[in-house]
Formats: structure tokens, C-alpha cells, sequence
């Protein structure tokens, strides 16, 4: 009984000296998925009163993780944008995005994607859309920047006149940036879905950082869906001024 008893506890030191061994690896590799990150917030917004009261607001947040070569990386994305006239909402986006990509070298990547959309008065009470893909770095400098990505799916759209729409999806994407000066580059974002409707996103704009966190952007966005309720219109084009904070 003793020898049992003796047994026991010798396996239950050597189990946990096993485990403390590997306790740095695993605290090693989570503190990897926590490093690495950066991103941006922006936010832009109007108040007009008088004759007419008018209340604009936008706010997008970017978190990436490039990652290294053989090794993952990660993307999320959040927008939301409304307006008021006259205490009467008369436009209200939301869109959200999520990568996982796996970097197959230091220029090329697959990934895994999904993305959200809610704005009803496009007529679309929610779309979501899930994706694999591949991406490539064309261009990766100081001063120019230049990526693309092709994806293939699947489309779920519910309509705000109750009906829905499941399509295939082949989506296209280019994220390019120009370094004019040390605190000015032109930055390009482009999206584009094609299934039983096409959609393209695009963002242009003129960044410039006043220090190594805070910046500012002059942009135009360009917004365009085919299928469209008879009451909107299939392109929406914005030009606008917004902060930004870089982390």
C-alpha cells in the first residue's frame, strides 16, 4: 500500500513538473497573439442649427496584424455612419469585417473572411458574406504600397421589403498607399462583390499626419450597389474630413 501510495505522488511531481516545463511555451505563445498589432481610429462629424438642424457622424475603427511568413495574421474593421435632418434619421450604415489569413511567404497569403453590412435605407436590412481567398503584396516600401485579394463564397442578403437573396460571391479588393512626404501620402481602398448584384466600395484620400499618432484625411467615397430599392439611389458619393489616432 505504501508503495502505491509512494507511486502516486512521484507520477503526480513528474506530471506537474511537465506541465510547469511547458507553462512558458504556452504563456510564450500567448503573449505572440497579443503583440504585433496596430491600427487606427477615425472619426468625422457635422452639427449645422438655424433654418435647418442637421447632425452628421462617422466612425471607423482598423486593427491589424500582418504577421510573419509561415505564421498568422489578422484584420478586423468596423464603420458606422449616420444623419439626422431635422430630428428625422435619413441615413444609418453599419459594416464590419473579420480575416484570419495564414502567410504562405513574406508576399503571399490565403485567408478566411467574413463580412457584415446593415443599411436599410440602401434596402438591405442585413448582408453577410463568408469568403476564402488569396492575397499578394505587389508592392511593400517606405513610400508605396500596393496589395490585392481575390475570394470566393457565399452571399446572404435580407431586403428591407422582406424578401432574400443566397448567391455565389467573387470578391475583388486593392488597398493601395502613396508617400508623397514624410507626413503625406495618397491612400486608395477599393472593394467590389460580384453575385446576382454587384457592390463596389471605394475610399480616395489625402492623409496628412500633424504628429506620429494623430492625423488627418480628406476623402471621397464612392458607394454602389445595383439592386436597390425604387426610393434609393444605386450610388451614394460622400467627400468629407476626418481625425484619425494610429496605434
Amino acid at each position: 500500500m505504501k508503495k502505491t501510495i509512494l507511486a502516486s505522488v512521484l507520477l503526480t511531481g513528474l506530471s506537474l513538473q511537465s506541465h510547469a516545463a511547458e507553462m512558458p511555451n504556452l504563456l510564450g505563445a500567448g503573449k505572440a497573439v497579443f503583440t504585433g498589432w496596430d491600427g487606427s481610429v477615425e472619426a468625422g462629424a457635422t452639427f449645422s442649427n438655424g433654418n435647418t438642424e442637421e447632425k452628421e457622424y462617422k466612425l471607423n475603427l482598423k486593427a491589424k496584424k500582418d504577421g510573419e511568413a509561415k505564421k498568422w495574421g489578422y484584420k478586423f474593421e468596423a464603420y458606422a455612419e449616420g444623419e439626422e435632418n431635422q430630428g428625422v434619421t435619413t441615413e444609418e450604415e453599419y459594416r464590419g469585417l473579420a480575416q484570419a489569413r495564414f502567410n504562405v511567404s513574406d508576399v503571399n497569403y490565403v485567408f478566411g473572411e467574413l463580412t457584415y453590412l446593415n443599411d436599410r435605407f440602401e434596402g438591405y436590412e442585413m448582408r453577410m458574406a463568408e469568403t476564402l481567398g488569396y492575397g499578394h503584396k505587389f508592392y511593400n516600401t517606405d513610400i508605396f504600397k500596393l496589395s490585392g485579394e481575390v475570394s470566393l463564397g457565399m452571399r446572404q442578403t435580407d431586403f428591407t421589403d422582406g424578401t432574400d437573396e443566397n448567391s455565389f460571391i467573387t470578391k475583388f479588393s486593392v488597398d493601395a498607399v502613396y508617400k508623397f512626404a514624410e507626413n503625406l501620402s495618397f491612400v486608395e481602398n477599393l472593394d467590389i462583390g460580384i453575385a446576382e448584384s454587384t457592390s463596389v466600395y471605394s475610399e480616395s484620400s489625402i492623409k496628412v499626419d500633424f504628429t506620429k499618432a494623430f492625423y488627418g484625411k480628406v476623402s471621397y467615397e464612392v458607394e454602389y450597389n445595383s439592386d436597390v430599392p425604387a426610393t434609393a439611389k444605386e450610388t451614394d458619393t460622400t467627400f468629407g474630413f476626418k481625425l484619425g489616432y494610429s496605434f
